[in-house]
């Protein structure tokens, strides 16, 4: 008998039996045919995952700005309020550190910037922050914890957090101080966001006016005719009615650069009940917790995580099509490794593994779009066989017969002046034009044509072209719907 590499068994038949030996786990097809699994946690790999975990720093908990800020820095810094020394000098993991200030930011901050590194703007900064905060019950910033995709590499994600950061705090006049722990298996970033606006002097206040399109503050209807109403506060800063936008905005985020450095692969921030997926979601564990449980010790964590896992699988053993269905929902063409990657997360043991990896092989659903490839010389694998579903290429079949219908429909155009003051909000916003390239797209798209392409390099700003489409056809009153093989990339298309 000659060993196979593993594959889909679904064209081969069912398995006889599941035998263990040593670290294998063989699955024997027939009396002819068997495959060998090499260490069943190879396949657990490392893929991206969406994790943003938000919370408040409050001084009303005991907390401290600087002592945090420290600890995400892993050095030690003073803190001038208590007169203590915040040391975390042998933390280890912090690769690299930074700062994101706001467009137009005041010239004392500016020159500190200038001055200190990372670390030293830091201190400086948060104790500032805290000397201007009075209450003993103050709340002294905002933090985001973000899963980094670990298919990029470092360079690639602090491009990725530095466009995240930019346009979510920055463009919002937002500092930002963050810190990338670059630990095995888990890397991810520390985010530390101030909550008041920057001024000349120091910082403004934390309630501040909402403003109408033409940055005049809305007021209330006046309770006495001819007089002027109330003006109406927001947060600075924002919280709860900011984290669904900044969470969506992480995964569209993640899967703008996936895209851009030729991933098929994206994450999504919606919940399982979002998804129309009946499993349940668990809690985010940490290393500690994994420490722990790698010594044998049994965390109630541990076993809450352990009891939604053993539900899930029995779930997805009742019913393996939710396997392709939360695959597809990723990516549209996928191969056995991904089938396997998916499955390793619930399994417990290699039978269970093995069992359900064959029956999702055996699902009527999967369609193979090309076999794989091997040298014909030294039989190596040179491509793995591709597939999909059933239920991708019929969507694929419905959207081609959606554009051929609407290609000859023209009653889409946008008039001239409206595009024309949509370009313009957008320079006003963001601080920067489109190029001349750029908005001769956006003009040809919102043209009186039924289907418009557009096709660009990654990275050539073609979200950012599409962003300005939205805005002109949202300004006639109109609905813009984002459409995908995927359902997590056709949100963030238009959102």
């Amino acid at each position: 008998m000659h060993e196979k590499s593993p594959r889909c068994v679904r064209w081969i038949g069912g398995a006889d039996a599941t035998l263990r030996h040593a670290n294998k786990t063989i699955v024997l097809l027939n009396a002819h045919l068997y495959i060998v699994f090499n260490n069943v946690r190879w396949y657990a790999g490392f893929m991206a995952i969406y994790h943003l975990r938000a919370h408040q720093i409050s001084r009303g908990k005991g907390q401290s700005a600087v002592a945090a800020a420290a600890y995400r820095h892993a050095t030690h810094m003073n803190v001038a309020r208590s007169g203590e020394i915040a040391d975390y000098s042998r933390k280890k993991g912090c690769i690299h550190s930074e700062v994101a200030l706001p467009e137009g930011a005041p010239r004392w901050i500016h020159a500190w910037h200038d001055r200190y590194s990372p670390h030293e703007f830091a201190e400086h900064f948060w104790n500032r922050v805290e000397t201007s905060e009075k209450r003993d019950d103050a709340q002294l910033a905002h933090e985001f914890v973000v899963a980094m995709p670990v298919e990029l590499s470092v360079e690639q994600n602090k491009a990725l957090v530095r466009d995240f950061v930019r346009n979510q705090f920055a463009a919002r006049g937002q500092v930002a101080d963050w810190n990338y722990h670059d630990a095995t298996g888990n890397p991810h970033v520390h985010i530390m966001v101030a909550l008041r606006p920057l001024t000349e002097t120091g910082f403004g206040p934390k309630r501040v006016p909402v403003l109408d399109g033409d940055g005049q503050s809305v007021r209330k209807p006046p309770k006495v005719e001819g007089q002027k109403g109330e003006i109406i506060y927001q947060h600075f800063a924002g919280w709860k009615d900011r984290l669904p936008e900044i969470r969506a905005a992480w995964s569209q985020e993640v899967n703008r650069h996936l895209v851009a450095h030729g991933y098929d692969a994206t994450v999504d921030h919606r919940s399982f009940e979002d998804r129309d997926i009946p499993l349940e979601p668990t809690t985010h564990r940490g290393p500690a917790v994994d420490d722990m449980e790698a010594r044998g010790i049994q965390t109630e964590m541990v076993q809450q995580h352990q009891q939604v896992m053993r539900e899930n699988f029995r779930k997805l053993a009742e019913d393996p099509s939710l396997v392709l269905k939360m695959i597809t929902a990723e990516k549209s063409v996928f191969d056995e490794r991904d089938v396997a990657k998916f499955i390793h997360r619930y399994a417990s043991t290699s039978e269970e593994f093995s069992g359900l990896f064959l029956r999702v092989g055996a699902l009527e659903n999967l369609v193979t779009l090309s076999q794989e490839i091997r040298d014909p010389f030294t039989n190596k694998l040179l491509e793995r066989e591709k597939m999909t579903t059933r239920d991708v290429l019929h969507m694929e079949a419905r959207m081609i017969d959606g554009v051929r219908q609407r290609a000859t429909d023209q009653s889409f155009g946008a008039p001239p002046r409206r595009v024309e003051k949509a370009l313009a909000e957008f320079s006003k916003s963001h601080g920067f034009s489109l190029s001349d390239e750029q908005a001769m797209v956006v003009r040809a798209v919102t043209s009186d044509r039924g289907v418009s392409t557009v096709v660009g390099y990654a990275g050539a700003g073609k979200s950012t072209v599409m962003d300005v489409v939205r805005r002109v056809y949202e300004g006639q009153g109109r609905r813009v719907v984002g459409s995908a093989l995927a359902g997590k990339a056709a949100e963030g298309l238009f959102c």
